[in-house]
């Protein structure tokens, strides 16, 4: 592999970590308003579903010796957060910030 495709790799690998752990930790906030509500079993499908995509990219991390983002920690309390306040606003509006990072990730999948 050259380094212009190591480079390429580092970079999908490490935004793709970021990407699944923000979505993840939105979830985790979003579960924790919202558990005993309707919406709950969906959001624990959907939190499962996440954490298997970061697991399985916490295993290509070392694979490919990409280290993961230094602001992970950041990412993730504000993620958390925003899960937490988007909730407390309503199912509605965690429904809203759920299709968001879908779109989100629609749009960035072609690219990757």
């Amino acid at each position: 592999m050259d380094k212009e495709d190591r480079e390429v790799i580092d970079q999908m690998l490490r935004v793709d970590h970021a990407g699944q752990w923000v979505a993840r930790q939105i979830c985790e906030g979003q579960l924790a308003v919202l558990r005993s509500t309707l919406d709950g079993p969906q959001l624990e499908l959907r939190l499962s579903e996440k954490r298997e995509h970061v697991d399985k990219l916490k295993e290509l991390l070392p694979e490919y010796r990409v280290r993961p983002t230094a602001l992970l920690p950041v990412l993730g309390a504000a993620s958390y957060a925003l899960g937490v306040g988007s909730a407390a606003l309503g199912s509605r509006t965690a429904q809203a910030v759920a299709t968001a990072l879908d779109t989100v990730r629609l749009h960035l999948t072609p690219h990757a």
